[in-house]
């Protein structure tokens, strides 16, 4: 690798990318995919500890795998097969601070938002 950056951002700021030197493809997080199967592993975790019944948990997961087969490909806008899934996802499981802030993040993620 060679030269390292580092930047610590203070008082509350932001700092999307800071680019030191670059040599190849540059990649800022994981892809909208990536983020849905962090996110189907901590809905099953939800329902294992108990926060989510089984139910709930059924037509969740229902929702996710829809979201997942219409999931957007990187740098394309989403689907709004994708989005009604990711919608009602974050409804079904808005008893879940965790997840329902996921899901939003996935959703802010999939159109573009910082």
């Amino acid at each position: 690798m060679g030269d390292s950056y580092q930047n610590i951002a203070n008082d509350h700021s932001t700092v999307h990318s800071q680019i030191g030197k670059n040599e190849g493809t540059v990649s800022f997080g994981a892809s909208v995919a990536e983020q849905l199967y962090v996110l189907r592993t901590a809905l099953a975790s939800a329902h294992h500890d108990g926060a989510l019944d089984g139910p709930v948990y059924a037509a969740a997961r229902t929702e996710l795998d829809e979201a997942i087969s219409a999931a957007p490909a990187q740098n394309e806008p989403p689907a709004n097969r994708f989005l009604v899934a990711m919608r009602k996802f974050n409804g079904l499981v808005s008893g879940s601070a965790e997840l329902a802030k996921a899901a939003t993040a996935i959703i802010a993620l999939a159109q573009g938002s910082p």
